[in-house]
């Protein structure tokens, strides 16, 4: 098994970020383990529920203290708010109490539910951030059952609580191993990842559970096990890929796993030399493109530079800190971090807006889809579903009815004739790409008509570009996937507000806003198959095929249209063949192609070729109509005809 690198620091040092910044910090009393965030208020869990006014971030101020503690003496271990609702759940040994939010500074204790005294929380000192998920409808979480005839442990059971009507339901048919004890848990379309140790053998694997539709759990019984004398500390899922922070044999990592396989990945941290060790960095959140880890020793974040590797972006490691790997929370433009005996706020850049649809679709209501599935075409499933992106790819694919399913799917069709249609209420999935948006439910789609849908302006490529590993001209990775397309990642780009969007080794999508110091290459550098589509470029290594997205044109290189002209076999025009491009021959990459390497006329045949030469002759000159064939890559372009150039001059 191939091991991620790994990478130890621990000399203090502050590297500096615009984007990130410390704003102030306040002394806590007692000691805490968790902080969660809504509506400028931090509430602090340990034996009771401390709150504090965050409205002045450089001055938290305690406003409260709720002291009803739990009956048994038992501590807070964990707990979330669910903001759309109003609610707080926090999570003692053996209850849960709920608590109502419409005043944020007094929380109001609605409801307490006991747990049976076998099912009592277990998970791993100072690992309680994680160890509570929510759905729109549920709140997840585990507890050790405990065997009434034996004082050991008996076995890991997950805990759903349905949030309306509140209903406990202990998964007894979810039972992970016997004697287990669970590290951290995360959740991703649906399925619950768990890094478990077993009690007795002490082996370590990840075991994944299936939400079903009903809300019920489905333990999949293929494990993965994992290297042992490892410490797992935090598990999270991001852009494709689980990460986990771990220490192995004395020495901490973050390993990277493929949530497909369980394969652990290669991963490459770099960071300043007089950085050479972890401190004890406990937490990982991703959150606007970048990885914060809290830690012994101060807040340290990374960003992802290249695939597979992350720089140093932030780090405040002062050698005074200590005990900093409690918890964080983000909140909007801030961070709120538990220090050994402060509440610590940061700035922090947040995810780019998601940018309104140039004329929207128009909703018809939410349908059943449970025995006549209308609409046949399923054309996505994925973490970026929304109903503007299914309306545009349904609207590029030229159908008339666009519809989004549980969250994460995109259906077309043009006809809705056997549609059934149901209360709006019954369409309550969140999209995947935007929690602001419904996106249908369980064999529930929300319907849009796209008879008045008018869609953005489609991307124009720009050309062909070298990677430079130390200067990248588009800095954001959007993600690496096996069905990277060019609609894929143009869309992608275009939703995030980015101008351009590149497609880079075949599986990798980047954004940027500028085009500025990039080095242009022959587009046939840029040749590879995209993986999604395999008539389609997407780069290649060390290559990146760039677009305009935001509805602008691309920069033209300086030439003057000369007109149509015979190129036969046998009286080639133009000498040199710069290359053939099924897919991708414009007039912006065969003019930049030969003028790049020197010649003073670039010309276009057959929709795909691109021939260059230094001089014309008046007496090849054919009609225009001769010239009619669109370009393999630009269907508002002419890229000459059969033996025909369409022949451009350096200005």
């Amino acid at each position: 098994m191939r091991l991620p690198l790994l990478l130890v620091f621990g000399v203090a040092q502050l590297v500096t970020a615009q984007d990130v910044k410390l704003l102030g910090e306040q002394a806590i009393n007692p000691h805490s383990d968790k902080v969660v965030v809504y509506k400028d208020h931090a509430y602090l869990f340990n034996q009771y529920i401390h709150i504090y006014d965050v409205s002045d971030r450089a001055n938290p101020i305690l406003v409260g203290i709720d002291d009803d503690q739990d009956p048994q003496g038992y501590k807070i271990w964990t707990g979330l708010v669910d903001s759309d609702n109003k609610r707080m759940y926090v999570y003692y040994r053996l209850s849960m109490h709920i608590f109502d939010l419409d005043n944020p500074a007094s929380p109001k204790r609605i409801q307490k539910l006991d747990f049976p005294s076998e099912c009592e929380w277990h998970g791993k000192h100072g690992a309680a951030h994680g160890t509570m998920l929510q759905t729109d409808t549920r709140v997840y979480f585990h507890c050790t059952w405990f065997d009434s005839t034996s004082a050991k442990e008996h076995d890991l059971r997950l805990v759903a609580l349905q949030k309306d009507p509140v209903t406990v339901t202990i998964a007894t048919d979810v039972v992970v191993h016997n004697d287990e004890l669970s590290y951290s848990m995360t959740l991703h379309d649906d399925i619950i990842y768990l890094i478990v140790k077993h009690y007795d053998t002490r082996d370590l694997s990840m075991q994944r559970v299936r939400i079903e539709p009903q809300g019920t759990m489905t333990l999949l019984l293929t494990d993965w096990d994992l290297p042992r004398k490892v410490e797992f500390h935090s598990l999270t899922y991001y852009n494709g890929f689980l990460y986990a922070t771990c220490t192995r044999i004395g020495e901490d990592k973050l390993w990277k796993f493929d949530p497909n396989t369980g394969a652990i990945l290669p991963l490459q941290i770099s960071l300043p030399n007089n950085l050479n060790r972890w401190n004890r960095c406990r937490h990982l959140r991703f959150y606007a493109s970048k990885a914060y880890l809290a830690c012994e020793k101060g807040l340290m974040v990374l960003e992802e530079t290249m695939p597979d590797t992350f720089t140093l972006h932030y780090g405040d490691l002062a050698s005074t800190k200590n005990s900093f790997h409690q918890d964080f929370e983000f909140s909007g433009a801030n961070l709120f971090a538990l220090d050994s005996s402060k509440l610590v706020v940061y700035s922090v850049p947040t995810p780019p807006p998601t940018p309104a649809p140039t004329s929207a679709p128009t909703h018809l209501g939410c349908f059943k889809t449970y025995r006549a599935r209308f609409l046949p075409k399923h054309v996505y499933r994925g973490s970026s579903n929304t109903p503007t992106s299914c309306a545009e790819r349904c609207s590029d694919k030229g159908y008339s009815y666009a519809g989004v399913e549980y969250g994460r799917e995109c259906w077309c069709g043009n006809s809705i004739a056997r549609s059934i249609k149901t209360a709006t209420k019954e369409c309550n999935k969140k999209c995947t790409g935007d929690p602001n948006e419904w996106c249908g439910g369980g064999h529930r789609m929300d319907l849009y008509s796209l008879q008045s849908y008018t869609p953005p302006p489609p991307p124009s490529r720009v050309g062909c570009f070298k990677v430079q590993t130390k200067s990248r001209v588009l800095t954001t990775l959007a993600f690496q996937s096996q069905g990277n397309t060019v609609e894929e990642c143009t869309s992608v780009c275009r939703w995030n507000n980015f101008k351009y969007a590149g497609l880079e080794n075949g599986n990798e999508c980047w954004c940027g806003n500028s085009m500025a110091g990039a080095v242009r290459t022959t587009v046939t550098d840029c040749d590879r198959p995209c993986p999604g589509d395999g008539t389609q470029w997407c780069g290649d290594g060390y290559r990146n095929l760039a677009y305009v997205v935001d509805g602008s044109a691309a920069v033209v290189p300086s030439a003057t249209y000369e007109g149509c002209f015979a190129n036969s076999v046998n009286s080639r025009l133009f000498p040199v063949l710069a290359y053939i491009s099924p897919s991708g021959n414009t007039m912006e990459e065969c003019t930049a192609a030969c003028f790049h390497n020197g010649y003073s006329y670039a010309g276009m045949e057959y929709r795909r070729e691109c021939w260059c030469g230094n001089s014309v002759s008046s007496s090849l000159k054919v009609p225009e109509d001769k010239c009619k064939l669109q370009c393999s890559g630009n269907s508002q372009q002419t890229c000459g005809g059969h033996a025909k150039l369409s022949v451009y001059r350096k200005n």
